[in-house]
């Protein structure tokens, strides 16, 4: 059986997958905002690219697709300002691939306000 490297559990809510039981009670939490009128515009495991790939692998002498980092949640907040979220453990905050994944996006995005929810 597969387990989860930082144990988290797979939770589903309103028919939407989440990768764990903290991810949903913050979608929860976003969701009483839109209610709220506080966000606007919720968005679930958008998608940004931040390699345009296209170069030749070197060693299989294909084209190397283009990368992309999926966040958490985007939306924009009461003063206009677009927001992009990842919820994340301690453990996953350092993962080496994670780190490079959030400097492309914040380096390519500077339009977007980068959270880490803990």
């Amino acid at each position: 059986m597969w387990r989860s490297k930082y144990k988290n559990k797979k939770v589903t809510h309103d028919g939407r997958k989440f990768d764990s039981l903290k991810e949903k009670n913050r979608y929860i939490e976003l969701q009483l905002l839109v209610k709220a009128g506080e966000i606007f515009n919720l968005k679930c495991q958008p998608e940004f690219k931040i390699s345009k790939g296209g170069s030749l692998d070197p060693r299989t002498g294909r084209k190397m697709p283009p990368r992309k980092y999926r966040a958490d949640f985007a939306y924009i907040d009461k003063s206009g300002e677009s927001i992009v979220e990842d919820v994340k453990s301690k453990g996953t905050m350092m993962e080496p691939l994670y780190r490079l994944k959030r400097q492309l996006f914040v380096e390519q995005y500077p339009q977007f306000t980068f959270l880490e929810i803990l």
